[in-house]
C-alpha cells in the first residue's frame, strides 16, 4: 500500500493498515508512507514528530521523506507514480491512497453570474463566510445558507459538525417560512459547533476526558483510538435516533393549508412565498 502524504491521515491510515496486518498474520502487505516535507506530522511539536516516526517505523511501514510524487503516467493499462527521487510506485504494486488534504472548493460561488455576486462571501482562504445562523454573510442573500467543510466556523470539521449545522438549517429554513427570524448555533435547542473531537462515551466503558497528546496521536494506542472518535456504528445510531440533545432540536414539520396541497394560491399574508422557498440553497 502506498500512502501519499504523511499528515495525521496519512499516518492513520499506514498505522490501521500495518496493524490489521499484523493481527491477522500478515506481514507481507508492505505499507510505505511517502511524504514531500522532511517530517511526518510537520504541524506538530518535534516531541510528537520524532515518537509518531519511531512508532510508524517499530510497526514496519517504510517512511520516505523529502519525496514529492510528481507525475502520473499510464502506459499500457497500467498507472505509475513518479517521485522526485526517481523511484517509480507502480500501481501494480501498490494500492494507492491519497492523504494530501481537501481543498476548498467554492468555485460554484467564484463563476455565480448573481447580481450582486456572491464572491464577497468568501475569505482570503476560499472559505464561505457565514453568521451564527449560518447564512452566508451578504445583505441581499438572507435565504442562502451554509454548512459544513466550506464554511469559516471555527469548529472540528467533521460529519459530526455538518450533521449539527444541517439540523440548524433545516430549523432555519422552516423558520423563515413561517415568518420567523433565524437562531442561531447554540441557542433554542441547537448544538454550537463542536471545537474539539468527540470522545468515548461513559456509558459504553468511553474516557471522554482523553488529554491533547492522546487525542491528536490516538492512532499510537489502540485504547486512545478506540475512544477518540465515534465509530461509524455509533455515530449513525446517534443519528438515526433523532436525539436531539446530541444532534439539535429539529424543524417541527410545515404544515400545508389546504389551497396549498391543491396547487391553489398561497396566502398573501405569507412573509416568504413558495417561490422564495424554491430558491433556499444548503451547500454542503
Amino acid at each position: 500500500v502506498l500512502i501519499v502524504g504523511a499528515g495525521l491521515v496519512g499516518c492513520e491510515l499506514a498505522v490501521a493498515i500495518r496493524k490489521k496486518a499484523i493481527s491477522k498474520l500478515s506481514n507481507d502487505i508492505a505499507v510505505v508512507l511517502v511524504d514531500s516535507l522532511s517530517e511526518v506530522l510537520h504541524r506538530f511539536p518535534k516531541k510528537q514528530k520524532r515518537r509518531a516516526y519511531n512508532y510508524l517505523k517499530a510497526l514496519g511501514v517504510e517512511v520516505i521523506l523529502n519525496e514529492r510524487v510528481t507525475a502520473l503516467c499510464v502506459e499500457k493499462n497500467d498507472e505509475s507514480y513518479y517521485g522526485s527521487s526517481g523511484r517509480v510506485y507502480s500501481c501494480k504494486e501498490f494500492v494507492v491512497l491519497m492523504a494530501t488534504g481537501s481543498k476548498i472548493n467554492t468555485d460554484i460561488i467564484l463563476n455565480s453570474t448573481n447580481k450582486p455576486s456572491l464572491d464577497t462571501c468568501l475569505n482570503n482562504h476560499g472559505y464561505v463566510c457565514v453568521k451564527e445562523t449560518l447564512q452566508v454573510e451578504h445583505w441581499r442573500y438572507r435565504h442562502i445558507f451554509a454548512g459544513g467543510d466550506i464554511t469559516n466556523v471555527k469548529e472540528e470539521k467533521t460529519a459530526y459538525a455538518a450533521t449539527i449545522a444541517g439540523v440548524c438549517i433545516a430549523r432555519n429554513i422552516c423558520r423563515l417560512e413561517k415568518g420567523k427570524e433565524p437562531v442561531a448555533q447554540g441557542t433554542k435547542g441547537l448544538i454550537a459547533p463542536p471545537c474539539k473531537p468527540l470522545h468515548g462515551i461513559s456509558a459504553q466503558g468511553g474516557i471522554e476526558d482523553l488529554n491533547l497528546f492522546e487525542r491528536r496521536l490516538s492512532f499510537m494506542s489502540h485504547t486512545w483510538e478506540a475512544l477518540k472518535f465515534f465509530n461509524e456504528k455509533q455515530y449513525f445510531k446517534i443519528i438515526q435516533s433523532k436525539n436531539f440533545g446530541i444532534i439539535g432540536r429539529a424543524p417541527k414539520t410545515l404544515e400545508m393549508t389546504t389551497q396549498q396541497s391543491d396547487g391553489s394560491t398561497f396566502p398573501s399574508s405569507r412573509n416568504c412565498s413558495i417561490d422564495k422557498a424554491n430558491e433556499n440553497r444548503v451547500m454542503q
